[in-house]
């Protein structure tokens, strides 16, 4: 999901911290592009650095390159067919598209079964898959826990995610600690210790932990941090949110502030993804019902699609996907998704063939999808739009 905050995950990082904290801050605040340009930058010097390359897929797809990318990351991975990192990448890739279906069926055998060889990035990709693809998110998270060691960025990346699977534990007191001294531009992803059904033997402490880490950064001057503090006191004092907001946008005018009410349906995409069942989870996003804003009513339908094919209701989910499309009609992500369902499903394939037209051609300087190339064993960067 693209409203999903994008959290550093470090294996053996040559991009300086610095400038992946503003890569990362770049992709929170709407400006791929220019996140894009930093990390090609970065893997132009060190191809296998872990964290520019996470950033540098963030940021392609985002751009809506998905297919570039996987065509990229497929013969990059297939030159040597069992490096862990590679395929944990490749995964990467898959998993951050809206084929879903391609989630368990070529990402999923990427890193599962589980290695005691593979590093974080191979640990990241397999918890992030293991609910919708029948593994256990909790051996996952156990394994992401014996490898985050000392390093801040990756206990921000577990708590997050621990955070939206159940309470505050015990356990979780000395990371956010870490996170808070060590990390502070990462503290937003700690915001969801302020959800209405939050709870936990350590949730006041964790709470005054994070505050306190918030008030010696709204006297600063760095974009990130002040970022960071306005999305924690937005669900905390949303009274000090309005004036640390302002210093912010001064700071940095270009910046696009997250919109109200976007948390709400990331929120319930996450607790549908919770769901074991297919049944479940299409009855946590019909308790929802159908956002009023656009940009929310395409993730909505999306999501739902991809859960009414695993019903077996395949025209259901093509209908819904098309409502997805109607939408959001600029949007390559949105046509493309109905496009390969239509296909896949054989139904209303010649509507969405129209869709797709009628994307491409309100965007002419969109980038243009080239068939699938052969190219050498090394992963090139580029800068420029395919």
């Amino acid at each position: 999901m693209l409203g999903v905050l994008l959290v550093l995950v470090t294996e053996a990082a040559a991009i300086p911290a610095d400038q992946a904290d503003h890569a990362a801050y770049l992709i929170r605040t709407a400006r791929p592009e220019e996140a894009a340009h930093i990390a090609t930058a970065a893997l132009e010097l060190e191809p296998d650095d872990v964290v520019a390359q996470q950033l540098y897929i963030r940021s392609r797809l985002l751009l809506d390159e998905a297919e570039m990318l996987r065509q990229q990351y497929r013969t990059w991975q297939e030159a040597s067919p069992d490096d862990p990192l590679r395929r944990a990448l490749r995964a990467t890739v898959i998993r951050g598209t809206d084929d879903r279906a391609a989630w368990c069926d070529e990402a999923w055998p990427l890193v599962e079964p589980r290695s005691e060889g593979a590093g974080w990035a191979t640990a990241w990709v397999r918890l992030r898959l293991a609910g919708p693809c029948g593994g256990d998110p909790g051996d996952a998270l156990e394994h992401l826990r014996q490898l985050a060691g000392e390093d801040a960025r990756r206990w921000a990346a577990l708590l997050e995610v621990a955070l939206e699977r159940g309470p505050v534990e015990s356990w979780m007191l000395e990371p956010i600690r870490a996170v808070a001294a060590e990390a502070p531009s990462e503290l937003a992803v700690l915001r969801s210790l302020w959800r209405k059904d939050a709870s936990g033997p350590v949730l006041h402490k964790a709470r005054r932990v994070v505050l306190g880490a918030v008030e010696g950064l709204v006297d600063g001057e760095r974009a990130e941090e002040l970022y960071a503090a306005v999305r924690v006191l937005k669900r905390a004092d949303r009274r000090n949110a309005e004036v640390v907001e302002r210093k912010w946008l001064a700071l940095d005018p270009a910046a696009q502030v997250p919109r109200p009410g976007r948390s709400a349906i990331v929120s319930v995409l996450a607790k549908a993804g919770r769901e074991p069942t297919y049944e479940g989870q299409l009855a946590v996003l019909d308790g929802l019902g159908p956002p009023t804003e656009a940009e929310d009513l395409t993730y909505w339908q999306s999501r739902r699609a991809f859960v009414l094919e695993g019903l077996g209701r395949g025209d259901e989910a093509v209908a819904a996907l098309a409502v997805a499309h109607e939408a959001a009609p600029t949007s390559h992500r949105a046509a493309r998704a109905y496009f390969r369902s239509a296909v896949r499903l054989g139904v209303g394939l010649e509507a969405a063939l129209i869709a797709v037209d009628a994307a491409f051609e309100r965007t002419p300087s969109a980038p243009v999808i080239l068939p699938v190339v052969r190219q050498p064993p090394r992963l090139v960067f580029s800068i420029r739009r395919f």
